[in-house]
């Protein structure tokens, strides 16, 4: 389970994801930007490993690693636009990463890019700048989504 700011992500044992709450910006990634007051399956027909829910955007990986975004795409939080995500090899791999003040803390020289995305993505849809990476955990926070691979090496897009 993963909580924004105004919503909510929970991901079943069979690998569903359902979203709840605020939804202005696509943040619930259920196609639309109506509030939902119960749970509603997100439609990705993927197993999900893992979700994450930032302050207006959220994020997930599946089992085969696919690094999926949707919400508010201001600042190039979703990744869909813009450079490449920078990586730095983090030694000791990652069991949280709440935010990106933690991340400083952990001793880890994030970098980050920033570019230009669409105001708002309604549907999760692949980070196509990570297709080749096999993303085994994600974390969002306000303006940022941070993704770890299996080898330990760890993707920030945003600003």
């Amino acid at each position: 389970a993963a909580a924004g700011a105004f919503h909510s992500l929970a991901v079943l044992r069979e690998g569903a994801l359902y979203a709840f709450g605020l939804g202005a910006d696509g943040r619930l990634g259920l196609g639309h930007q109506l509030n939902a007051t119960l749970p509603e399956m997100v439609p990705l027909h993927q197993f999900v490993r893992q979700a994450a829910a930032g302050a207006t955007h959220s994020a997930c990986c599946d089992s085969a690693g696919c690094l999926y975004t949707w919400g508010d795409g201001a600042k190039g939080a979703l990744g869909h636009l813009g450079p490449r995500p920078r990586k730095n090899k983090n030694d000791t791999g990652l069991a949280s990463m709440p935010s990106w003040e933690s991340a400083l803390r952990l001793g880890e020289a994030l970098q980050h890019s920033a570019g230009a995305a669409p105001a708002a993505e309604l549907t999760p849809r692949p980070v196509a700048a990570l297709r080749h990476v096999r993303v085994v955990q994600v974390q969002c926070n306000e303006r940022e989504t941070v993704a770890l691979d299996g080898d330990g090496v760890v993707y920030v897009v945003g600003q």
